[in-house]
């Protein structure tokens, strides 16, 4: 669902979804689908429009921190 939907009241300076959002007075583009949109995720500043962006923003964002863990693993295993 999109933020603006389910949180048509929002205002500034209050967490939404779990602590994760904050409305901002600013909108810009989502970081996932370029739509725009108000809401920022507050742990990386990034844009995002929905639960929908939120859940693969975070996909992402897991995949990416693995992929890293694993060349991370490949380079140690290489100096011993």
């Amino acid at each position: 669902m999109i933020f603006t939907n389910k949180y048509p009241e929002a205002k500034e300076n209050i967490l939404y979804e779990y602590g994760n959002y904050m409305w901002s007075p600013k909108a810009d583009n989502c970081y996932i689908c370029g739509r725009l949109t108000h809401f920022i995720e507050v742990n990386v500043q990034a844009h995002i429009c929905s639960e929908e962006c939120d859940e693969k923003f975070y996909d992402e964002m897991f995949a990416a921190a693995a992929y890293e863990s694993s060349i991370e693993l490949e380079e140690t295993d290489l100096i011993f």
